[in-house]
């Protein structure tokens, strides 16, 4: 099971109504988000019905006169926001369906955990996907996939440069004033990605992971905000040297002006900064960032795909831009408590909600949102696309978070615990179960068919001294009050003098000479292990000798105590990897 503590710490890190405690501004749109919400689910009902298998996700609609729907595998850099989507809407509703589906496509994006081609991207799709698995659920299976896709990013970071790299490979556009190919180029879209670098620290306890972060960050305040706080897209880096060769863009309008969607990358990322470290810089980096947004914005809220195409208001919007911005802003709200920026994100709301940008129920694609742009001349124009989908969602989910009258679903009980460990007759036996309640309510955890000298508490802590032996098929029941979670577990109690082949090759050899015992590394393992724990019981079951977190070495002898002689014995040998070794002596 999870640190339980580490489990507290996440969720309050990524549970908006924490930050939310002692906001005072009554949101104004609380009906309008719920309604939004209502037809995202009748939408998102009919998108996962189109979809052929779980190893397809939506990307976008074909282009803005076709509504077809383009779909891509779990390679491409955007996989991870279906999943995410499911599972903001799972939050919302507490409708086991979302659940049953977000798992399914979350768990078909795997085998990212070590695509180094995903490049940077691989923190847009783990986080979205695993990362809100684990914030719904606190099923600790998914930390070790969060953790290497963690570290996969992180080899990315060169210490020269001060940045994790962006692109594996690529050159200056056409239209670019820069000519030839990247040496190390990093991307504003870099700042998103470093979540990914924060929850690995978390959960590893390793601060070079939250370091990196931190100083990819400070390198991009440096070398990608202009004066007039709008941001490059692209600055490219001697990979030797760590100076800066050039800097430009790759989906805005031309090197010196300013990309909305990275604009609006550049507000969020620095937002999260703040939210990890409390570090004023990053915060008020996010704020200069969203004045220069705010400043260019139209009437409407909605900004055009880039801030300085000359044909304004003869040009694409970019509803994915204000998406990110919306989230972005609720969370500035929270670390402020100030209410002008939750009234900028309403407005953004207020836009998206209408139908100038919501979609007729079954029209493109069952997409949520219209009129976002991928970028430059003409790539992916006025579509509809997964990642304004995405932060849309996550904005009118911790929006209804900071309404105190607002009643959330009630979500049931999760029973994370995959099995339980072997037990053996008259030996004592421990094992907390591991569960968990999104909504954090008081749980109440039973178990019928425990074997006669166990018993569970209503915390899950199963305790005793099994009295029979067999294969015992447990049931057990986790209540919130409200709702119920059961699941089936099968316990095996042995007879203590059963020997159980489990590890039983790790090269341990144990030697009886007289009235000493001699174990023997036979590979050297013994001086891999923190911690060795001796215990030689009698074919009853009884434990005659214990000696615990002994110091390794190639080979350790120990004098056998009166009780243990003249008679046949098991001798048990446990580690601190949860090695465990058993063999059979006859003592004279």
């Amino acid at each position: 099971m999870l640190n339980s503590r580490l489990l507290v710490i996440y969720c309050l890190f990524f549970t908006s109504s924490f930050w939310a405690s002692g906001v005072t501004y009554q949101p104004k749109l609380t009906n309008k988000v719920v309604q939004a919400l209502d037809f995202s689910v009748q939408q998102y009902k009919l998108m996962v019905a189109s979809l052929p298998d779980t190893t397809t996700y939506p990307r976008r609609t074909k282009s803005a006169t076709d509504g077809t729907l383009v779909t891509v595998k779990a390679g491409d850099w955007t996989s991870g926001f279906f999943p995410g989507c499911l599972w903001y809407l799972y939050q919302y509703t507490g409708d086991a369906y979302w659940k049953t589906n977000a798992l399914k496509w979350t768990g078909n994006l795997k085998s990212q955990k070590t695509n180094t081609n995903q490049g940077h991207d691989l923190g847009f799709v783990m986080n979205s996907s695993y990362g809100n698995a684990f914030r719904m659920t606190g099923d600790s299976a998914n930390v070790p996939i969060l953790v290497e896709s963690g570290q996969t990013l992180t080899n990315r970071f060169s210490a020269v440069v001060g940045c994790t790299k962006s692109w594996n490979s690529g050159s200056w556009a056409a239209w670019s004033n820069n000519k030839g190919s990247w040496s190390f180029p990093v991307i504003i879209d870099n700042m998103m990605n470093l979540e990914l670098l924060f929850k690995t620290s978390l959960f590893t306890n390793d601060s070079n992971f939250y370091k990196k972060a931190c100083i990819h960050a400070n390198t991009t305040l440096l070398n990608h905000i202009r004066p007039d706080s709008s941001t490059y897209h692209v600055v490219d880096y001697d990979n030797t040297t760590g100076l800066v060769r050039a800097r430009g863009t790759k989906q805005g309008l031309a090197d010196e002006s300013c990309w909305s969607r990275g604009q609006a990358w550049g507000i969020y990322g620095f937002s999260m900064m703040y939210k990890f470290t409390r570090d004023s810089v990053y915060l008020n980096a996010a704020k200069k960032l969203l004045g220069y947004y705010l400043k260019n914005k139209p009437a409407d809220h909605i900004p055009f795909w880039d801030y300085n195409v000359t044909t304004i208001p003869n040009t694409y919007r970019d509803a994915s831009a204000a998406a990110i911005t919306s989230s972005a802003l609720i969370d500035i709200y929270i670390s402020t408590n100030d209410s002008s920026y939750l009234i900028y994100a309403e407005n953004i709301i207020q836009s998206l909600s209408t139908s100038a940008y919501t979609n007729a129920l079954g029209a493109k694609a069952n997409f949520i949102l219209s009129h976002s742009t991928g970028g430059t001349n003409g790539y992916e124009p006025d579509v509809s696309q997964n990642y304004a989908e995405y932060y849309y969602i996550e904005t009118l989910v911790k929006y209804l978070s900071l309404d105190a009258d607002y009643k959330p679903a009630n979500h049931v009980p999760e029973i994370n615990t995959k099995q339980l460990e072997q037990a053996k007759k008259g030996v004592s036996y421990s094992k907390q179960l591991d569960v968990f309640d999104f909504d954090g309510d008081y749980l109440m955890v039973s178990c019928s068919n425990l074997p006669a000298g166990l018993s569970v508490n209503n915390s899950g802590l199963i305790t005793g001294m099994p009295q029979n032996t067999g294969i015992f098929e447990l049931t057990i029941r986790v209540s919130d009050g409200k709702k119920e979670s059961t699941k089936l577990l099968k316990l095996q109690v042995i007879s203590p003098t059963e020997i159980e082949n489990i590890n039983s090759n790790v090269g341990f050899r144990i030697i009886q000479r007289n009235d000493k015992i001699e174990i023997i590394s036979t590979d050297n393992k013994l001086l891999f292990y923190n911690e060795l724990n001796l215990r030689i019981y009698n074919y009853s079951g009884q434990l005659l000798f214990s000696q615990q977190s002994f110091q390794a070495q190639k080979s350790l002898h120990f004098m056998l105590p009166t009780t243990a002689r003249n008679q046949m014995l098991i001798v048990e040998i446990s580690t601190d990897k949860n090695w465990v070794f058993r063999q059979k002596l006859v003592v004279f």
